[in-house]
């Protein structure tokens, strides 16, 4: 099977009260900001897009990594950044219901996002997950946005044999 790189879309969310509009200070966040939460500052839900936009908000579990998800300087910054920017500025272009819509990006370490995601920590994982077939059997995933990805192992000399 090929692999591929991947979003994962579904799930619910619960931050809008928290985030609040706001009020024009220079010290406010931003209302459509991008911030940064941990999954117990948010309570499990699930749904679908419907209940993502009634709330308001676009719960993301990333990676904290060098290149996917990082700070650099106080600004959030890294290639799943990028795509959800892109992919929540969509969502407010296209649906009515998304003008508002908040991102809030919950990191995490690479083993637990899909935990996460099942359990209804988050409504997206951007993590540059592979489909596979074990995956596709527990949660949805959008269209691959890389094809034709060959992975390598690497090992170092005290790896155990693959």
């Amino acid at each position: 099977m090929p692999h591929f790189f991947a979003l994962i879309a579904l799930v619910m969310s619960f931050l809008a009260p928290v985030l609040g509009p706001g009020t024009g200070s220079a010290n406010e966040i931003d209302p459509l900001a991008t911030v940064i939460a941990s999954k117990q500052d948010i309570p499990a839900r699930t749904g679908d897009l419907d209940e993502i936009l009634d709330s308001g908000v676009l719960r993301v579990l990333v990676e904290y990594s060098r290149t996917r998800f990082f700070v650099d300087g106080g600004r959030l910054r890294g290639f799943e950044y990028e795509l959800v920017t892109q992919f929540a500025e969509k969502l407010r272009e296209t649906h009515k219901d998304a003008k508002g819509l908040r991102v809030v990006l919950i990191p995490m370490p690479f083993d637990e996002i899909l935990p996460a995601l099942a359990n209804g920590w988050g409504d997206i994982a951007a993590a540059g997950l592979t489909i596979t077939a074990d995956r596709s059997a527990r949660i949805d995933f959008s269209r691959p946005y890389i094809t034709g990805v060959r992975e390598a192992v690497v090992a170092g000399k005290n790896a155990a044999p693959l």
